[in-house]
């Protein structure tokens, strides 16, 4: 009889659930499908309970599975894989906030994926995420107290070791304190308030420890001029020094 189909010994115009028509007869789905077009696995329409039904043109396409691929996530309202957002590799839905893990190029950042990560993190390539500085670093390329780029407030970078200190050390001064960094004095300079300001001057250069550059300078300059003031007033007042006669 056209337009039926014979199933458990009568002829039915639809075939039931678990079974799908084909040459006159309805024939049982695989045990993964509560509707189907053939006898496999991959020929789901529809999933029994507790396995989802994957779609979207991938190889696993009309197959039942009980857990998502990666890129999917187990959809229970739709009862199917549905597609993670964008940045995400994993997730446990469609949002971006709903990311497990993040697709390449991109960062955990909460529950979230970024490609940069913010001031106080690094990009750790090894877990894909976002993770602290060292709590003296602005900004590191790693957590330790030496991977420091720039400095939080009240500590100053130390170029030498990539560290982040309280006060400048010794041979260094601050080169500018908006941007946290301190900078080698001048050699000569056992202390310095600039490049080539020296405050005290080193013992290795063979200058007294404690004179101040400018200092030195002053009272060089004053005692030449005391030496030529004399002079000028002795000759104006016709005095000559007593000569010694050997």
């Amino acid at each position: 009889m056209d337009g039926f189909f014979l199933h458990d010994g009568k002829c039915v115009q639809e075939c039931p659930s678990r079974f799908y028509p084909e040459d006159k007869h309805c024939f049982p789905c695989h045990a993964d499908c509560t509707d189907c077009n053939g006898p496999e696995s991959d020929d789901c329409t529809a999933c029994t309970y507790s396995v989802f039904y994957l779609y979207n043109g991938m190889c696993f396409k009309a197959t039942c599975v009980e857990t998502c691929p990666d890129g999917y996530y187990a959809d229970s309202t739709e009862r199917q894989c549905s597609a993670c957002h964008s940045t995400c590799d994993t997730c446990t839905g469609k949002h971006s906030s709903q990311c497990l893990s993040c697709k390449l190029g991109w960062y955990r950042q909460g529950k979230g994926c970024v490609t940069h990560c913010p001031a106080g993190y690094f990009a750790q390539n090894s877990t894909g995420s976002c993770e602290r500085c060292h709590k003296s670093c602005k900004e590191c390329t790693g957590p330790r107290a030496t991977d420091c780029l720039s400095c939080n407030t009240y500590f100053y970078l130390l170029h030498t070791t990539n560290e982040c200190v309280s006060s400048c050390p010794q041979y260094y001064y601050y080169e500018n304190k908006d941007n946290n960094v301190c900078e080698r004095c001048h050699s000569s300079c056992l202390t310095c308030d600039g490049k080539n300001i020296c405050s005290a001057f080193s013992k290795k250069r063979g200058h007294q420890n404690t004179w101040n550059l400018s200092s030195m300078i002053w009272e060089h300059f004053t005692k030449i001029l005391i030496t030529y003031s004399a002079t000028n007033l002795s000759m104006t007042l016709g005095v000559h020094h007593p000569q010694w006669v050997m």
